[in-house]
Formats: C-alpha cells, structure tokens, sequence
C-alpha cells in the first residue's frame, strides 16, 4: 500500500471513530509542558458506567475501583468491585487495567464528565478474569494515562466501561494537551528481524504493521491452542462499535496450522491455550520478507 493510500487508511479511521463515539483524533503534536497529573501516594476510588450486552441481554450498571497511586502518580495497587449496581454480573470487573497495557492504534480527544480529554487509543486482549475471550479498545488520557473508556469486544459480550466519578479534585485540569512524540509507539509496529515465540500454558497478542515495502510471512503451529488474528478492516469495524470479527482465514482453534502473508495493513493478534499444560503447545514464526 502506498503511504498516501495508508494515510487514507487512518483518516478514515479517524473520521468513522468521530461519527461513532464523538471523539475527535490528531496525528503529530507535542506537550507544550508540563501539566497536573495525579496525586501521589493517595487512596483514590474510580467509579465506571457499564452497559452493553452479555449473552444477548443488555447489561448496565455500575462499581467502583480503589486504587493506590505511586510517587509519580499512576496506581501500583487496585481492588474491585465496590459498591455495584444494576446486573452487571461477570462484567463488574475491568476488562483492561487502568494504566499502561495495549498497543496504541491513533491520537483521541474524548468527552468526559471533567470536559474534553486528549488522550490516545490502544488495543488490547481483554485481560482473563471475564468469562468470554476478546479485544479491548482502551481510550487513555495523553498526560496521566488513566483509562477514561474500555470497550470489550468479545463473541459473548460487547459493552463500555466509562469513567463517570473520582474522589479527587482537580480532574479539569489534567489530559487538556496532546502527548508525547508516537514515534516509537508507531515504529514498535515494525519488525527489525525475524520473530518467533514458543507457547506452553501462556498466551502473548501484539500488533503488526509491516513497512511499505516490506510484508510478513506469519506462521502458526500448535496443539490445543486459540490464534486469533484481525485485519485492519477487522479493526476499524469493531472500533466503531461493531461486533467481534476476526480474519478467519488467519486463524485456528484447536490444532492445526496456519500460514498467510500479511502486506499493506495492520494486523492485531493473540494466542492463548484452550486446554491445561503440559498438554499444550505452540509455536509462532514472523518473517519478514
């Protein structure tokens, strides 16, 4: 793909996120400097909305998240749930963590209950507490890196955690200027060799975005294992509030092997056992070509 038909690619991307979740996106920006971030060393409690769909009925509710912040200001200690409402069941719990863990997909502004929030938008496997195996879209603040919204995507469940409530002041003030160089958020995308990874009992996910004139030869071998891989076209629909789908002439369950090139777009996977160790195996290949 050439690079004005890539560019193409992410405006569209940001053009159908504005129209779905009222979110505008940048591309390129600084900070200007320093600005207030989290209190350090402090009990904080986050409240997250939740509504969606478990099982073909609806869920909303809400429960709380006490965190423990460090020195810096990002929170080291969590525990949930507290103070539930609704029926949220299985899905009062988080599906990402709070700070850190994703692969950044685009710039986002966000609207929140403290004002419009600059912010950046990762992808992610949802974590294995819930009961269904899927993708997270994570809209996190630019300064803080707090996860103001978590969209779960997964086969069984589709919903959206927001923040709406924290025991703290200050909260207008923090996330108001675009963050950091995506440089090296973007350039981690690329291979600068050959990978290859050998699965047991665990799991591992990432995101893949060969140069323009590179592809990847991806290949998968494994006994009583879930690879999952999503195009680009895959990505951008469920961002925009579609449903779960994956590329499935890329994919397997059970055992088996796959092998595709990957050319021209962004591919997001994970890889995870479906049966108990030491009865699983797994082994993923990445050629660049």
């Amino acid at each position: 793909m050439s690079e004005s038909a890539k560019m193409f690619q992410v405006m569209l991307l940001a053009a159908s996120l504005i129209m779905a979740s009222g979110a505008a996106f940048y591309i390129g920006g600084a900070n200007e400097g320093p600005e207030p971030g989290l209190p350090a060393n402090t009990y904080m409690m986050l409240t997250y909305d939740v509504e969606g769909e478990l099982n073909g009925e609806p869920v909303n509710g809400s429960f709380g998240v006490q965190m423990l912040t460090a020195e810096m200001g990002f929170g080291i200690m969590y525990t949930w749930p507290f103070n539930i409402t609704g029926n949220l069941g299985s899905l009062a719990t988080l599906p990402a963590s709070i700070f850190g863990s994703g692969c950044f997909l685009v710039r986002s502004a966000m609207d929140t209950p403290w004002g419009e929030k600059q912010g950046m938008l990762y992808i992610g496997q949802r974590s294995s507490w819930n009961e269904s195996v899927g993708v997270v879209f994570t809209y996190r603040g630019a300064h803080t890196g707090l996860a103001y919204r978590m969209d779960l995507v997964a086969p069984e469940v589709k919903a959206t955690y927001s923040l709406v409530d924290v025991n703290i002041t200050g909260m207008e003030d923090m996330d108001l200027r675009i963050g950091q160089d995506i440089g090296d958020l973007t350039s981690s995308r690329h291979l600068e060799e050959d990978f290859s990874v050998i699965m047991g009992g665990g799991g591992t996910w990432g995101l893949l975005e060969p140069r323009v004139s590179e592809s990847y030869r991806v290949s998968f071998n494994a006994t009583d294992y879930s690879f999952m891989a999503f195009g680009e076209q895959d990505i951008l629909s469920m961002a925009v509030g579609g449903d779960f789908q994956y590329a499935e002439g890329w994919s397997m369950v059970g055992n088996g092997t796959r092998e595709f090139v990957l050319s021209g777009q962004m591919m997001f996977y994970y890889l995870y056992p479906i049966a108990e160790y030491p009865g699983t195996n797994g082994l993923l290949k990445i050629t660049v070509v």
